[in-house]
């Protein structure tokens, strides 16, 4: 029930970030915090979504590099930042949240942050 009544409250307070232009994927709602690279992108290049997973409010950040991890922080929100090679951000969202949903991303955290390894490597179009 807390849960719930938390949610409910980020909805409302975060909500205005959501509209025409979020991104669907299954039942993660995405939207773009700010214009994403039309190029090809330059390594540590970042981008930020809201998400909302229809439990909590979250923001996904996307870096481009080599390293392949997942880093969840809590703060206000929830930041899930995630560190692997990055080509067409576009093309690759899908496998990004299908990824993201092999990890307990919307756990307790028992630490500050905690690291894990992307369920997907270079097999992949990363």
């Amino acid at each position: 029930m807390f849960d719930s009544l938390k949610y409910k409250l980020k909805k409302k307070k975060y909500g205005v970030h959501f509209g025409e232009d979020d991104i669907f994927i299954g039942d993660i709602i995405l939207n773009s915090v700010h214009a994403m690279p039309e190029n090809e992108w330059q390594s540590e290049q970042e981008a930020d979504f809201y998400m909302d997973d229809k439990s909590d409010i979250y923001i996904l950040r996307i870096i481009n590099s080599s390293e392949y991890k997942i880093t969840l922080t809590d703060c206000v929100l929830r930041y899930i930042i995630i560190r692997i090679p990055v080509k067409n951000i576009n093309g690759q969202l899908g496998e990004i949240i299908t990824a993201l949903k092999k990890i307990p991303y919307n756990k307790k955290l028992h630490y500050a942050e905690e690291t894990y390894d992307f369920p997907y490597k270079k097999h992949h179009s990363f």
